[in-house]
This record gives structure tokens, C-alpha cells and sequence, in this order.
């Protein structure tokens, strides 16, 4: 063998040439004893991305026993399915062709640039999977596949890549061969850089994807699998490896985790697997020849498809019958009823780096008492308003309430979210904003949140009457819904425990907060309330009915045996539009002189309007401001 560049060298048995276009070289076997050819041939834009990207050397190689066992068995498969099939030429066999050729690098140790020594085989594959950016083709579309499963990423530091972009815009048409839009909803791997912060992989930083992280199973604790993962005590532990958000541009993700330690499936049975592309050992337990067992999100996700799977049969046979539901509304679905973790690495305040939402719940999401509504509205401008009214049929039941859209792909460079949709719910005389959270549960105040595009509310049992809720069009600065306007964005909106109301209230009085400050009397102005001074109440109220709500009254009062006293009880509301606010002032409490400076007690404050009542506890602190 020579090559431009190189002197003569001798080749032996198992030895591989890589060869490219332009490139001098020459070779001759022994003509004694000859030797057997086989060739494969790759070419296109991921090949010359990879000599671009310096996964792949722009030179005439010889590789020292780069033919690796079993290589030419699948090479010879793949010309057989070839020759069985002219004219066909579908993604997969691209894919296995690359493999063979790739697979060549893995044992040539003196090679450049370094990316091809260790490691370079794999970095190229993820480089193709990223870049092909179509991975079901026509065939599968036009078959009906409605569910991709992809079980790879590459580690981009939680960037929202070119690969991200890609799959946010195939989440609404995965085939652009095919006429019309063709959704598909994508659940990826999270990654296995954690237990680091921003560590989610690409394309799984993509907004409308589900992205699955991976927490421990309860199998065989203390044995390390072929991962070198033996952690698998407590299904409310996070496995330690699995990729942490938030994004790059603090987007939440994961969304959703699943069982990711120790996982339990059939090993292959063809006479070449030895169990090491599975990171697992042939077989296990032993004793047996068919099963494995491994870890990593890599089997998180799949176990995600799986419920997802389930969710679109629920939908199209119980919840809408004959209708297919949206990738967001799958989405919605999925992440209306996770189960709250709280063990090792978990807990915390939803959305959580490591559980995302909480673990899949099959028996939630199923539930029998689903509303939905998909994608039947949108919205063509900033400032737009979607509202509906419910009842509770179930008050010993928890309430929650999911708003999911499918953006617009965003910008590589900065942040990724476009538009932008607020869920804004109003229960038990209470306002609530999306994805304002305390532990596991919504809970008053907050500020809208603009970057993510599932919102939800979960309250706990105990809500009843009527509940308002409310999706806002708080940006909508591009094209969410292809083949409609310049500036528009549709929603999927979910909810449990939640029926249509008879009617519309004409009033729906609810409770934003109490505030004090100290400008009554003995108060020494500096803006915190301290023991002995005389505090004047300002009671936030409004009105989320559908029409104005008359002039009414607020009460407060203060349960016995705590440090302060009530000296003026009730103030007076003025007349409150639909969907408006106002503030009262009026009651006054006195702080104890013996109230301990940096204490806490709560006010309960009523607020009558139209004949309805709203009432809501609040916490109030003394001596803040020193």
C-alpha cells in the first residue's frame, strides 16, 4: 500500500483501506497468495460534514486491523438487502453502511486529527443522527407512525442546537415529501452527563419534544450492571448520571422521568452480540441466554413512548373517540398527572432540574374525568384571551390544569422560546399563574413565566365551585401554526377534576394577597411593621367573572393567640370589571409590643361581592425592614 503523503507499507490480513475522491494511492496483493475485497461506498452531506467537522480524515488511509469481527457478515447483509430491493434506497441502509466503514477507526490508534481515535466511531454516528434530521421517513409516516422513540443526544451543555431546531419544526410536519402537515411527537433521552446542572442533551433541548430523564429501579441494589451502575434501591432517587437542566436559556427540562437503573430486556440472540453496545453483560441474570440488563436514559425514554402510546389510544378511543390528538396535547397529557418525587436528588419545587414534572403515571393520565381541548383555537395577535368556566366534581379530589403549545422553531444563537402563552387560573377565590409552585403544589403570586411552553397548575383536594381558566396570549411574535398567518400560535389545554360549568358566572370574586405597612398610628414610617406599631391592610381582589362585580366589602381577622390585634376589621371595594383588579385599604392591625420581631401569623380576609364570597389565608411577617 501507498499513499500521497506516506511511503510504501505492508498490509495484512484484516486490514481495511479508506479511501477518498482525488486521493493518490495504490496497492497490490501477493501474488502468491492473492486476497479477498470487499467494498462499501458512502457518500452525501453527512459524509462530507464529517471530513468538515474533522470526524473523518480528508486522506487515503491504511487502517491496521480495522476489519473487526463481524464486520463483513453485516457488510454482506447489507448487499444482499441492496441487491433484493433496486431502486430502494431508505435512510437505514446509509446508516449500516456508515457503521461498517466507521467501525474501521475504532481500533487504529495512529491516526489524525485525534477526533477519530477513541471515541471518534461514536462521535461520528451522533454527528449523522444529528444532521440527517429526518429519522421516520415517507414509508413510516405514510404507514401511520405518530410516535418516534430516540434513545441518543449529543452533550451540548443544554444549547439549543441546529438538531433541536430540526425536531421542533418535524413535531408539526415530520415529512415534508407528504402533502400537508404530518405530526409527529418526539420523546428523546435526556443524556447521561449528569448529576451537573445545564448538562441535557441536543435535541432534547428542543421545546417540543419530550425529553425523559432517569431515576433509579428497584432491582438488584448493590450489584453493578455493565454500566458500572449498582444504585437501584428507590424509585424517588435520581440515577446519578442522568442529565440535569435547565437549558442553556433556562428553559425547564426534563420534562418527565421514568425507571433508568437496572433495566431488564431480551438480549440479542444473533451469534455476534456479546452484550457490549447494550453497556451490559452478555446475559443476566445468569443461568439463561435471554435477557440483559442495563442503565441509562436510554431506556428512560422508551418506557416514556410506551406511556405516550397508551395516552394516544385513551384519547382517540375514551377522551375524543375517532379524533387523534396533537403532539402537545400528548404532551399535556403526560405531564397533567406525573407522581411527585421526593428522594435522593428529587423533591424540591416543580419544575425540578433532575424530575422535570415527576415520574410517568399511567393511573393519572388515564383518568376516566379528562377535559381537553386541541388546537381548535389560535391566536393571530399579542393581548389575546381564551377563557372557560368549570365545576369540581370531585372537591376530595386534586385539581390540575396543563397548558402545552407547539412553538415555533427558535434561534440557535440566544434564546430559543418565540412565542409566548400564560395559563392563568382562578380556584376557591384564589389567582393562580402557570408554573408558580411551591414543593409539588401551585400557590398564589409569582409572575407570569415567559420562556416555557408547557404551563401548568396542580391544587390540592379541597377546591370547589366554580373555576376559571384562562390562556393568554402574552407574545406572539411568530409563525406557531404553518400555513396560517405571519404571528400565530394554536394550544392544547388539558384538565382532571375539572367539568364544563351549566352556565358563566356573571362574578367570580377571588383574593390576591395582603400587604402591610406602617402608617398608622405610633408608626415610625421606615417601611416594615415592628411590635407596637399600628399597620394599615391593603387586600388585593378581582373579579374574574363575566361581568362587572358591584361594590362590596372586605373583612379581615386574626385567629386567637397570635401577637396582633384587629383595630379597624372591614374597608369597602369599589365596583370591579371582568377580569380587572383592584386594592382595598381600610382595616388596620395593631402588633403586639411582645410580638417577637421577625415573627410570622396569618390574616384571613373575605371579599363579598354580587352575593358571592371569596376567602383566603395570608402570612404576615413583622420587622422585615429592621
Amino acid at each position: 500500500w501507498e499513499a500521497e503523503g506516506g511511503g510504501r507499507q505492508t498490509v495484512g490480513a484484516g486490514d481495511a483501506f479508506f479511501l477518498v475522491p482525488g486521493g493518490w494511492h495504490r496497492y497490490r496483493p501477493e501474488p502468491a497468495t492473492g486476497w479477498t475485497e470487499k467494498w462499501v461506498c458512502v457518500q452525501g452531506a453527512a459524509v462530507h460534514g464529517l471530513v468538515a467537522t474533522g470526524l473523518l480524515p480528508g486522506q487515503c488511509l491504511h487502517l491496521r486491523g480495522g476489519v473487526r469481527r463481524g464486520m463483513t457478515d453485516r457488510l454482506d447483509r447489507l448487499r444482499r438487502d441492496v441487491a433484493s430491493r433496486p431502486g430502494v434506497n431508505p435512510p437505514s441502509w446509509g446508516l449500516r453502511a456508515l457503521t461498517v466503514m466507521l467501525e474501521c477507526f475504532e481500533t487504529e490508534t495512529a491516526l489524525e486529527p485525534p477526533a477519530v481515535r477513541a471515541g471518534g466511531a461514536e462521535a461520528a454516528m451522533r454527528f449523522i443522527r444529528e444532521n440527517a434530521h429526518r429519522p421516520l421517513g415517507v414509508r413510516e409516516v405514510a404507514a401511520g407512525a405518530k410516535i418516534s422513540s430516540n434513545s441518543w443526544w449529543s452533550n451540548v451543555g443544554g444549547a439549543y442546537s441546529a438538531a433541536s431546531q430540526a425536531y421542533d419544526a418535524m413535531t408539526r410536519d415530520a415529512s415534508s415529501a407528504v402533502t400537508g402537515n404530518q405530526p409527529m411527537f418526539y420523546v428523546f433521552s435526556a443524556g447521561n452527563s449528569g448529576p451537573g446542572a445545564n448538562t441535557i442533551g441536543a435535541p432534547g433541548t428542543a421545546k417540543n419534544v419530550l425529553t425523559v430523564g432517569a431515576t433509579e429501579n428497584v432491582r438488584d441494589q448493590g450489584i453493578a450492571d455493565g454500566c458500572a451502575i449498582s444504585a437501584a434501591d428507590n424509585a424517588d432517587d435520581m440515577a446519578s448520571f442522568s442529565s440535569r437542566g435547565p437549558t442553556a436559556d433556562l428553559r425547564a427540562k426534563p420534562d418527565i422521568v421514568a425507571a433508568g437503573t437496572h433495566v431488564q430486556g431480551p438480549a440479542g440472540q444473533d451469534p455476534l452480540y456479546d452484550g457490549t453496545r447494550v453497556c451490559g453483560p452478555k446475559f443476566y441474570p445468569a443461568g439463561q441466554t435471554l435477557y440483559t440488563w442495563s442503565s441509562g436514559t436510554s431506556h428512560s425514554a422508551p418506557a416514556a413512548s410506551g406511556a405516550a402510546a397508551l395516552a394516544w389510544e385513551h384519547y382517540r378511543r375514551v377522551v375524543k373517540p375517532g379524533v387523534d390528538p396533537s403532539p402537545a396535547m400528548l404532551k399535556a397529557m403526560l405531564l397533567n398527572t406525573p407522581r411527585y418525587l421526593n428522594g435522593g436528588d428529587t423533591g424540591g419545587t416543580l419544575p425540578g432540574s433532575g424530575q422535570g414534572w415527576g415520574d410517568v403515571n399511567l393511573a393519572g393520565m388515564l383518568d376516566n374525568g379528562r377535559w381537553a381541548y386541541d388546537q381548535a383555537t389560535s391566536f393571530t395577535a399579542t393581548g389575546q384571551k381564551f377563557t372557560r368556566y368549570f365545576a369540581v366534581p370531585a372537591s376530595a379530589k386534586p385539581t390540575r390544569i396543563t397548558l402545552a403549545f407547539t412553538d415555533a422553531p427558535g434561534s440557535a444563537v440566544g434564546n430559543a422560546y418565540v412565542n409566548d402563552l400564560d395559563l392563568v387560573v382562578v380556584a376557591g377565590g384564589k389567582y393562580y399563574r402557570g408554573n408558580v409552585f411551591s414543593g409539588a403544589l401551585s400557590t398564589t403570586g409569582g409572575s407570569h413565566d415567559p420562556r416555557n411552553n408547557v404551563e401548568q397548575v396542580f391544587l390540592p383536594a379541597g377546591v370547589s365551585g366554580t373555576v376559571a381558566v384562562q390562556v393568554v396570549a402574552r407574545n406572539i411574535a411568530g409563525n406557531g401554526v404553518p400555513g396560517g398567518t405571519a404571528t400565530d400560535q394554536d394550544f392544547a389545554l388539558t384538565a382532571v377534576n375539572l367539568t364544563p360549568a351549566a352556565s358563566n358566572p356573571a362574578v367570580l370574586p377571588y383574593l390576591s394577597g395582603v400587604t402591610a405597612t406602617d402608617s398608622g398610628t405610633g408608626a415610625i414610617g421606615n417601611g416594615a411593621v415592628e411590635p407596637g406599631e399600628m399597620a394599615r391592610l391593603t387586600v388585593g381582589v378581582g373579579n374574574f367573572g363575566a361581568s362587572s362585580a358591584p361594590a362590596g366589602t372586605v373583612n379581615v381577622s386574626i385567629a386567637g393567640g397570635t401577637p396582633a390585634d384587629v383595630a379597624n376589621p372591614s374597608g369597602a371595594a369599589p365596583v370591579v370589571a371582568s377580569e380587572a383588579s383592584a386594592n382595598v385599604t381600610g382595616p388596620m392591625v395593631r402588633y403586639r409590643q411582645a410580638a417577637a420581631c421577625g415573627g410570622t401569623f396569618s390574616v384571613t380576609a373575605k371579599y363579598t361581592t354580587g352575593g358571592k364570597t371569596a376567602t383566603g389565608t395570608f402570612v404576615m411577617q413583622t420587622g422585615a425592614g429592621g
